[in-house]
């Protein structure tokens, strides 16, 4: 990833957060993520249709400038940016009496470095997927995960699911790609590798289709 992200100029931020949007622009080595046995297969069940890629982002988190600082309050879970970009009566659905529960836009977080809870792994409200409401009618309702995972890990869960990024307080650093995989009607599709249609894997084909409208279709 370091030498993708010397290739083009990275945003960044203050918090020690480095990234570049649709890195397989950048380096198609990035492609290799949607080659893992099962992975469309596993994003098509959770999503419940032929998954697309809406966005892309890789991602290099350094320790935070202020770690050492007690007054930054970097572990202090009410000063992360708890989000969700949809309530759970948006994206979650079922489509009959005892089937599991789809979602029509799923991250799949795949770390390139073993990430710990000092090391920058994402926080999740668990449940809040079928809960409506913000982080502040949330918290102190459903419990507070914050699974800690090896390199080559992918983490996958829906963007109703109310989460947050938190920062790496040791030294290092965390390295990480997110997709945005989402149901085929959602718009802002990640723009396709040239020649992409001409293939041969169809599982890669598909996740850059346009978008289409109507949901009754796999």
């Amino acid at each position: 990833m370091d030498i993708a992200l010397s290739r083009v100029q990275p945003w960044q931020s203050e918090n020690g957060l480095q990234g570049i949007s649709e890195p397989h622009l950048t380096s198609t080595t990035f492609l290799d993520l949607f080659r893992i046995e099962g992975f469309v297969a596993t994003c098509r069940q959770l999503v419940g249709h032929g998954p697309r890629l809406r966005h892309c982002s890789a991602l290099r988190t350094a320790t935070h400038p202020r770690a050492s600082d007690p007054d930054a309050r970097l572990t202090d879970q009410s000063t992360w940016d708890w989000h969700r970009d949809f309530q759970p009566d948006s994206i979650i659905r079922q489509s009959k009496a005892g089937s599991h529960l789809t979602s029509q836009a799923v991250v799949a977080a795949a770390y390139l470095t073993k990430t710990t809870a000092e090391l920058g792994a994402t926080a999740f409200l668990d449940g809040t997927h079928v809960l409506a409401g913000s982080y502040r009618d949330l918290t102190g309702v459903a419990p507070f995960v914050q699974p800690e995972v090896e390199a080559g890990s992918v983490v996958l869960f829906s963007e109703a699911l109310m989460h947050a990024a938190t920062p790496v307080t040791a030294n290092g650093a965390r390295y990480a790609v997110l997709t945005w995989m989402t149901a085929p009607w959602f718009g802002g599709e990640a723009p396709a590798p040239f020649g992409v249609d001409r293939w041969v894997d169809s599982g890669l084909r598909q996740i850059f289709t346009a978008p289409r409208f109507g949901d009754s279709e796999p």
